[in-house]
């Protein structure tokens, strides 16, 4: 029996240590100087936390102290090795965490290390200096004709309001109202006094439908191609009106930057890699799909604010699934090539927001790292080819294409001979740019005929590494070639088998 109680314990003990393997002390810092330069901070009354996928955004917060009394703030939160985690700092107001001022700079993420670690100390909205500040009047402006001509916005039904980076605009919440102009136009507008704007700052901000006009959710917030419309004040504008306001008049915008719409019905056919998803899972996992015991990947979503206002499925098939199944459109069944159709009636606008998901979860890349076309207006049919991951950096160790870092920016365009070769079944071709463009990679066999054509997408200027992957191809001798900024240049290389 004694023999039996002693296995227990040293069993138990083995599960205690492998659980607090993982564990790893993670120090977080934040400056909060300037903000106390800034006024927006107050040592004495306020409190500051850390609020991020470790604590759940905030249930509850975790408070950081001053133990240096530096305005320096930190707090050690335990982790788990080889986790990514997103989060932000918070000014507990008052220091009550129940009325908090979020950072509005886009989610900040890391990697736990494998060992504890202090972290590098940041700055509260990465602002590290403290610009002059002056009372602001601002007319925002937006024009909603193609929003209403696509029948995103019912101008009947609903309201359209304005949220961004600073108390005036309600700290990305809030209900500040445009009202409809006159002259005929579609036009919203809004004057938005600010009592103290940093100069020489972004301040970001974006429009949003509020659905049905009553103050409250759901809201539909635009997604311009640019990302977060950004507004800096220099401290130079007038005050016209002599009340120690400064003032600045924003000229109208279209609601996402969509200036018109498509001249006739278009269906478009989307071919996407999923293989740095299948890479990484096979690797290292990813996350969702292993705590839904989803051990291969059998199809993606695509989605953006035209489905339903983003409609993520958590795991079930949605409305516009990606299969690699050799089923019209897709091509060939298991070349990890995911394909699907989605068809855009005339007069949709032509910026085209998306993302892809694994079994419909938000995991290709990190919050606001969504895909833009430019839908052609004059054609009936267009293709997208997309490599999952590559709007981000959770992929980076299994992207295809990746930029590798350069003393110098290169002169000119250049292909190199591919590595190792010959090669089973996989090998890598690096080329340089010397300024931004579309590149394209196409493979050729010996009777000339095309197997591979892959469009890399628009890259900067630097040196490029891809990694083609011809498992699906026959032993023999092939041409790569390479093509971009009006340039071509090809090379041969060997698969054997």
């Amino acid at each position: 029996m004694r023999s039996l109680q002693k296995v227990g314990l040293i069993a138990i003990a083995l599960l205690l240590t492998v659980g607090m393997a993982s564990a790893v002390n993670v120090t977080f810092r934040v400056d909060m100087s300037i903000q106390e330069q800034l006024n927006n901070f107050d040592a004495d009354v306020d409190s500051v936390g850390l609020n991020g996928s470790m604590n759940d955004w905030g249930s509850p917060s975790d408070r950081m102290l001053d133990p240096d009394e530096d305005l320096i703030y930190e707090v050690t939160v335990d982790l788990e090795a080889g986790t990514e985690y997103f989060f932000k700092f918070v000014i507990a107001n008052g220091g009550d965490f129940a009325d908090l001022s979020w950072e509005s700079i886009a989610d900040r993420s890391m990697t736990c290390p494998d060992d504890d670690t202090v972290l590098d100390v940041l700055f509260f909205n990465d602002q590290n200096s403290a610009n002059p500040t002056y009372p602001y009047e601002i007319i925002f402006q937006v024009d909603m004709t193609v929003a209403i001509q696509t029948e995103v916005f019912d101008p009947a039904e609903d309201g359209v309001i304005i949220r961004g980076g600073h108390e005036a605009l309600g700290n990305w919440g809030g209900y500040t109202q445009l009202t409809l102009q006159g002259g005929g136009e579609d036009i919203y507008a809004a004057l938005i006094t600010f009592e103290s704007l940093e100069t020489n700052t972004d301040l970001p901000y974006k429009f949003l439908i509020d659905v049905g006009n009553n103050q409250s959710d759901p809201v539909t917030w635009e997604e311009p191609p640019g990302g977060d419309r950004i507004l800096v004040a220099t401290g130079d504008e007038p005050d016209n009106n002599n009340n120690g306001y400064k003032e600045i008049v924003l000229d109208p915008v279209f609601w996402e930057d969509n200036p018109g719409g498509i001249n006739q019905d278009l269906s478009v056919t989307f071919y996407l890699d999923g293989r740095p998803a299948i890479k990484k899972h096979a690797d290292v996992g990813i996350p969702e799909l292993v705590d839904a015991d989803i051990d291969s990947i059998e199809f993606f979503i695509i989605t953006g604010p035209w489905d339903n206002n983003w409609n993520w499925t958590d795991g079930d098939p949605g409305n516009y699934n990606l299969y690699d199944d050799g089923i019209a459109p897709d091509l060939v069944a298991g070349d990890s090539i995911f394909t699907c159709t989605i068809d855009f009636s005339e007069g949709t606008g032509i910026n085209f927001t998306y993302k892809y998901g694994c079994h419909g979860w938000d995991n290709e890349a990190g919050q606001n790292a969504n895909r833009f076309r430019e839908l052609p207006t004059d054609q009936p049919t267009w293709t997208v080819e997309d490599q999952f991951g590559e709007n981000g950096d959770l992929y980076d160790d299994y992207l295809s294409v990746r930029e590798i870092p350069t003393a110098t920016v290169p002169t000119e365009f250049a292909l190199e001979q591919n590595y190792p070769n010959p090669f089973n079944p996989s090998t890598t071709i690096a080329f340089t740019l010397p300024a931004p463009g579309n590149a394209k990679l196409r493979v050729f066999n010996v009777t000339g005929q095309e197997v591979i054509n892959r469009d890399m997408g628009t890259l900067g200027a630097g040196m490029f590494e891809l990694n083609l992957d011809m498992a699906g191809l026959s032993s023999g001798v092939y041409f790569y070639r390479v093509e971009a900024l009006g340039m071509t240049q090809t090379k041969k290389m060997m698969l054997m088998k």
